[in-house]
């Protein structure tokens, strides 16, 4: 029933809340940690954890136990940590610690601890540390203290104390210990004067959240540890209810007589520190560490802060989640566009100074740190003015900065110019998206050639950065976090980041990398060893398809580590959610799925382009005369002819005669005897009126546009030649364009109508057909009386 798990060689037996009712046997005997804890036991029975002689802790908190031996712990010799609390044993009746010889750590009921039997205290004398709670009774701590010779630290309150003031005999029976460090966690209000001699040589005082004291009621009872060491004085949360909200001279008088190194203030709601408190300081090179954060400071303060210039050894100051009020915002405001100066103690290496609200506060111009030759951290986080439209000065040796929170959307490229040593830079949820979009030349990263740690999380970018973003840091950037955008690929240069070795994208909008990004991916894991590639893709909305497939198989064939192991949730083809893993089992049916449906779009697209072609050639094979005769009319116009209207005066020919070359005899005989001669009409002539130089299809249209009849004499030999058939189609195509009867054809030899082609019969009902006879044919001289040439001169006539 119990979980057993090993870390390092450390074995853990984790039997809680379990209901056990005994102490159970199948815990191994190398186990280091025993936990019991929330069962129901009710006693322990001698000899209970001989199985396992190896324990070094063991824990029997929440156990309704009421019955114990001096047995009970018998051959946990190893025993280090033992955890005891609230359980029902009401007091000790014999010696149970006695086999702990090498017990250190012990926490405890006061009242069950201080009922342990007077002649056996010194089963206690091995004991470093102890943490209790309830009592003490009279608000007196137990006698038994005084035997715990080896006691450094002593915890007490955390799960109930009954302390409501502290007096001068409250710590009596501790001033035989060697305790160095002394935490309460009670609600007391008030210190007597001397409460604190019995313990003053304490190097760790701590008197943090009592919530309800008064500094008044407090700090006098500090004087015992006057002209002395200590590390550490907590006050965090100690005045937070209880009025007197300002640090004055005369109760800093008591601290600033310590040699303190680390103080901590914290959430007091103080909203005023008075410049003679600072001054009143008299070990001002001792304090090391300050923590004034969650308080409420006006500007007073803040000057008084930055007064700590005094304190000449300090190297880490708190002063997150302050609340700056009207007057520090009415300064700002009335220098809206001046500098501000911050000095800084000349030893100062961090600073923490997030979530500083300072509401309506006007952004300056230049923000300029003095004394940071040692500062390498500062945490901005939400702590921001309007915008980044101005420049920080001064931090030449920073190392670390945070700036998340920030309202960057307005951004000046050289706010930090001077961050030429940063290593690690955190400007998440900050709008760069917004403010980095018109810097094309990279001036935002350009002094930040020491930069090896980059999250740029939450900022709503989705265009990739420009190449030159990151040139000046190819080859000392490792970790480059970019999760909680809208990238739906990588968006920066893999060739380029010569030593990343970290690229997190989790929750953007990526469906999977391409091939080209996964070789990228590879080689640079390939170049960066013996070191692993980490990438992070979780939270992205993964594609499972065809054209993911060769992602997916990368993510479990790569030696890039990726998160998840891969296992990343994504929609498939049919609308479901898989996962990436199951999709990779299925890889070779999925990719037979995928060639079938790549050869069906093939087989439909080229089925579809076949029958489009088809359908494409036949209506220019149909209409291959309509779309000569305007390729010819376009040619023309481009030619710069103008259009001749349906009016005789605009008419260069009478008639425009097209034959066979074979009957060139009779055309240039009778027939243009009759018509010029002797009718005076203009006719158009093949060999006489073409243009030379020009194509014959040219020669045809141009010829027949001009001409207010067409003239087709037809024989056998006409019916042959190609060109022939070509001045039939552009006369006929002219024909329909100006919707007139315009042509006349000439049957010079007798031709079956079956022997006509389409093209001619198509328009036989709208032409004038002459057919000759053998005496027309053979006169070499025309009679006018024939009625053929008569015929034929109506035809011509306008």
């Amino acid at each position: 029933m119990c979980k057993v798990y090993s870390f390092k060689g450390y074995v853990t037996c984790d039997c809680s809340s379990l209901g056990l009712e005994k102490v159970p046997s199948n815990c191994p005997s190398n186990t280091s940690y025993i936990n019991l804890s929330d069962n129901s036991l009710t006693e322990l029975k001698p000899c209970a954890f001989c199985q396992s002689p190896d324990v070094k802790k063991l824990n029997l908190d929440n156990c309704p136990i009421f019955r114990i031996t001096n047995t009970s712990f018998a051959q946990l010799d190893s025993l280090r940590v033992l955890l005891f609390r609230h359980n029902s044993l009401v007091s000790f009746k014999s010696n149970v610690f006695e086999c702990l010889s090498n017990l250190r750590v012990l926490k405890i009921s006061h009242e069950l601890l201080a009922s342990y039997p007077v002649e056996f205290w010194s089963d206690l004398s091995n004991i470093s540390h102890l943490y209790t709670y309830d009592g003490p009774k009279d608000e007196r701590f137990g006698k038994f203290l005084s035997a715990m010779k080896s006691l450094i630290y002593y915890n007490h309150g955390i799960g109930g104390c009954e302390l409501q003031k502290i007096h001068n005999n409250t710590f009596e029976s501790l001033g035989n210990t060697s305790l160095k460090a002394l935490e309460l966690v009670c609600y007391a209000r008030y210190v007597e004067l001397n409460a604190f001699e019995p313990v003053k040589y304490l190097s760790n005082l701590s008197l943090a959240n009592q919530l309800y004291m008064k500094m008044s009621n407090v700090f006098p009872a500090l004087h015992v540890f006057k002209d002395k060491s200590m590390d550490t004085l907590d006050l965090s949360q100690t005045f937070r209810y209880f009025g007197e909200f300002v640090f004055t001279a005369n109760v800093s008088s008591f601290i600033g007589d310590i040699c303190v190194k680390s103080l901590s203030m914290r959430g007091n709601n103080l909203i005023r520190i008075e410049g003679a408190a600072i001054a009143n300081v008299k070990n001002k090179s001792c304090l090391q560490e300050i923590d004034l954060s969650l308080n409420r400071f006006n500007f007073n303060s803040v000057y008084s802060l930055l007064y700590t210039m005094t304190f000449v050894n300090l190297k880490r100051a708190y002063l997150a989640y302050a609340n700056l009020c009207s007057p520090f915002q009415i300064l700002v405001r009335k220098y809206k566009y001046q500098n501000i100066t911050i000095p800084l103690p000349p030893s100062i290496e961090f600073i923490n100074a997030s979530n500083i609200k300072m509401l309506d506060v006007r952004t300056p111009q230049i923000v300029q740190f003095l004394h940071t030759e040692h500062l390498e951290v500062i945490d901005l986080a939400d702590t921001t003015f309007d915008d980044c439209n101005f420049t920080i000065y001064g931090l030449n040796h920073l190392k670390v900065l945070n700036m998340s929170g920030q309202n960057c959307s307005i951004l000046n490229y050289e706010l930090l110019g001077s961050c030429s040593r940063l290593e690690i830079l955190v400007m998440k949820h900050s709008k760069l998206g917004l403010g980095l979009e018109s810097d094309t030349r990279g001036t935002f990263m350009y002094s930040l050639r020491s930069l090896k740690y980059l999250d740029l999380s939450g900022n709503d970018m989705y265009k990739p950065f420009i190449p030159q973003m990151f040139v000046h840091q190819s080859t000392t950037l490792t970790s480059l976090l970019l999760n909680d955008n809208s990238f739906k690929n990588i968006p920066v240069s893999m060739n380029m980041l010569r030593k990343l070795r970290t690229l997190s994208l989790k929750n953007n909008k990526i469906n999977w990398l391409s091939q080209y990004e996964t070789d990228l991916l590879e080689k640079l894991s390939i170049r960066i060893l013996p070191h692993n590639f980490k990438l992070a893709l979780k939270g992205n909305p993964i594609v499972c398809n065809c054209e993911s497939l060769n992602f997916i198989q990368w993510i479990y064939t790569t030696k890039v580590n990726v998160d998840l192991k891969g296992n990343y949730s994504c929609l498939y083809t049919d609308g479901s959610f898989q996962t990436t893993f199951e999709i990779f089992e299925n890889m070779n049916q999925l990719r037979t799925q995928c060639v079938s449906k790549v050869w069906l779009v093939l087989s439909v697209t080229l089925s579809t382009v076949l029958i489009f072609t088809f359908i494409i050639s036949s209506l220019l094979y149909k209409y291959r005369i309509s779309l000569q005769y305007c390729c010819l009319i376009g040619r023309g116009l481009y030619r710069h002819y103008r259009k001749i209207n349906d009016n005789k005066d605009e008419y260069i020919y009478d008639a425009f005669v097209a034959h066979s070359q074979e009957d060139y005899i009779w055309v240039y005989g009778p027939f243009r005897t009759f018509l010029e001669t002797e009718k005076n009409f203009k006719l158009a002539l093949h060999d006489r009126d073409f243009v030379p130089g020009t194509f014959i299809a040219d020669n045809i249209i141009d010829t027949i546009k001009v001409s207010r009849k067409i003239v087709f004499v037809v024989s056998r030999s006409f019916l042959d030649s190609e060109w022939c058939q070509y001045e039939l189609d552009m006369a006929r195509m002219h024909m329909f364009q100006q919707n007139r009867e315009m042509l006349i054809i000439i049957l010079l030899e007798d031709i079956p109508n079956g022997k006509l082609p389409s093209r001619l019969k198509q328009i036989w009902e709208k032409i004038t057909c002459l057919e000759t006879d053998e005496k027309t044919r053979n006169d070499q001289v025309p009679n006018g009386d024939n009625i053929f040439w008569k015929r034929l001169h109506l035809a011509i006539k306008p």
